[in-house]
């Protein structure tokens, strides 16, 4: 038998913050927020939700401030008016206070081309079965995608060959991943080229 000595640390606040608007949808839709935890023991089951914090969001370019709050159902903070995230021209100042810290990051929001289609396919590949994803690349940028499958699964490129035109590919599920009658929720997601190619290391 071997015995380990866990130490017990004082616990630290970490911060997962991701904003997805649906800016397309009647009302704009916003998918995710702010979510704050602290740091716990190794054999924890749970991971305490810090729901007390006072956390906000600026517009540097306008100079105006909007507080997030606390919304218990999805345990995320989020504005309450999506719109004022939809300005891609602008960095915006993230700011946590919580008993006597304060936490900040500046970022900016990248735009990404809606997806078009996603149809399952009748490809396989090595027993995968395939689903077919399409969309039309926005000419007066270049974009960088990520996008998500579900499952942890993602796929990360750039629009380097297909500036400005339709682009479709496709992505293959194993057959212990999914099974038929379940519902698949795939999204695409813009990201900064430095993070794209951080991601291409993985």
């Amino acid at each position: 038998m071997i015995q380990v000595d866990v130490v017990n640390t004082t616990p630290r606040i970490s911060i997962d913050g991701h904003f997805n608007l649906f800016t397309q949808e009647t009302p704009v839709r916003l998918d995710g927020g702010v979510r704050l935890t602290k740091s716990s023991d190794y054999f924890d089951l749970s991971v305490p939700l810090i729901t007390d914090a006072t956390v906000t969001i600026t517009h540097l370019e306008l100079g105006i401030t909007y507080p997030l709050i606390y919304q218990p159902d999805t345990t995320f903070y989020i504005p309450e008016n999506p719109l004022i995230l939809t300005d891609f021209n602008s960095d915006y100042l993230l700011r946590i206070f919580y008993k006597g810290e304060i936490f900040e990051s500046k970022t900016s929001f990248i735009p990404v081309a809606p997806i078009q289609s996603a149809i399952q396919g009748t490809k396989t590949f090595r027993n995968k079965d395939e689903e077919s994803i399409s969309f039309k690349d926005n000419a007066s940028r270049d974009d960088y995608y990520l996008f998500d499958f579900g499952l942890d699964l993602y796929r990360s490129f750039e629009d380097r060959f297909f500036q400005g035109k339709e682009y479709g590919f496709s992505y293959f599920y194993n057959s212990d991943e999914v099974s038929v009658g379940d519902t698949i929720t795939i999204k695409s997601h813009g990201r900064k080229k430095n993070i794209l190619l951080i991601l291409k290391t993985f």
